[in-house]
């Protein structure tokens, strides 16, 4: 009977040992599974970081890949966000609306993930479906401006005017001070006609918006429509009164209306006058080549500088390899190229490209500045004062 007891005790306690080694395996197991995947998270959060880094660089295909490799081991929102940035940079419209889907599907009630796939929507030109999406982003966060102001360009796009307005009005309302969608209510307004509308929702934003530069320039855009020139010239001054800027549509306008350009301070340019003397009315200035100075005839129909033979070494000019055929007051004529420096007043204006040609007879003048020259300047010719007005 003893026998049988130690017997059954020793098969018993080999069990234990059995089960013990067992589950001694199994934790093992885990924990290493657990820790290679712990070397593969921080590997993929690795490839991520170096993969942001290739993005900020424009590095895009690198970026991708890297990126692509962390997904690989998990799919986590800064991954899948750094992939979206990433195609949408690219322009892969398919890939980018695959990605933000499982975005959305991570992050059901995170409006931002809506309201850039209704972007991508609407620039792919699926505007009912970007207009749902806005919706929704809009009920998952009901105070974000901008999704309120996507949801308006949707409508407006898809020519769903009133709805369009009814978003702009309610800006209006809230904020008058706001000028963004006093603005694009006016837009939306010349663009369908409607001037004498757009011109009375100006009338009720001048009291908040009576010094700004953008109000001005939307009024004058308004009567440009309706082609009242006076009141659109008067108003495109008025904006560059209160903000002068250069190479401004409002300046340009108003040089096509007029003829006339606006005082160059009104575009942010310094000018300089430039004296003149007249011979057989032909224009001559006091200028430099290459930092020498010389007496120069001013010919605006010239394409190129020309610097007379004899005088190229004066100037220290020296010729290029290359020919051209030229225009000249004697005709066609074969001229060396080369470059030199052309200081008038207070500018210069570098490796001007110029050619070398003999002295006209009788000729008063050093070489001739042409139009290649002033090209660089706002020109004007006072001739009451014989100057030349230079400004930039």
């Amino acid at each position: 009977m003893n026998s049988r007891i130690n017997t059954s005790s020793s098969t018993s306690s080999t069990k234990w040992w059995v089960i013990g080694g067992i589950v001694l395996t199994l934790w093992l197991c885990v924990g290493i599974y657990a820790w290679l995947h712990l070397q593969q998270v921080e590997q993929a959060n690795d490839w991520y970081t170096k993969g942001r880094d290739y993005y900020k660089h424009n590095h895009l295909a690198s970026a991708l890949e890297l990126v692509n490799k962390a997904l690989d081991v998990e799919e986590t929102v800064p991954y899948l966000s750094l992939k979206y940035d990433i195609l949408n940079h690219q322009g892969k419209e398919y890939e980018t609306k695959e990605v933000l889907k499982t975005l959305i599907e991570k992050e059901p009630n995170n409006d931002v993930w809506y309201m850039e796939l209704g972007g991508v929507e609407r620039y792919g030109n699926y505007t009912e479906q970007a207009i749902e999406l806005y919706k929704k982003a809009i009920e998952l966060n009901p105070n974000n401006v901008d999704n309120k102001y996507a949801l308006a360009t949707a409508y407006y796009e898809n020519r769903q005017y009133e709805k369009t307005i009814e978003i702009y009005t309610s800006f209006i309302q809230a904020n008058p001070t706001w000028f963004q969608p006093v603005e694009q209510y006016v837009a939306l307004l010349n663009n369908t006609e409607q001037y004498d509308k757009a011109l009375a929702v100006l009338a009720d934003a001048k009291p908040y918006h009576d010094q700004s530069y953008m109000y001005y320039f939307k009024l004058a855009g308004t009567y440009d429509h309706k082609n009242d020139n006076d009141l659109a010239v008067k108003h495109y001054r008025k904006s560059l009164e209160l903000h002068p800027m250069k190479n401004s549509i409002a300046a340009r306008r108003i040089f096509e209306i007029t003829g006339k350009h606006v005082p160059p301070e009104l575009e942010n340019m310094s000018s300089k006058r430039i004296p003149y003397t007249k011979t057989r009315n032909l224009m001559i200035v006091e200028g430099r080549f290459n930092d020498t100075p010389g007496k120069f005839l001013v010919d605006t129909g010239a394409s190129l500088a020309v610097v007379f033979k004899d005088k190229a070494k004066d100037f220290n000019i020296k010729p290029l390899s290359a020919t051209s055929r030229i225009s000249t007051a004697n005709g066609l004529a074969t001229a060396q190229l080369c470059t030199t420096n052309i200081g008038l007043g207070p500018y210069t204006i570098v490796n001007t490209p110029c050619a070398i040609l003999p002295r006209p007879p009788q000729s008063k003048f050093d070489g001739i500045i042409g139009n290649d020259t002033f090209q660089a300047f706002r020109m004007e010719v006072d001739s009451n004062h014989q100057q030349i007005i230079l400004s930039r």
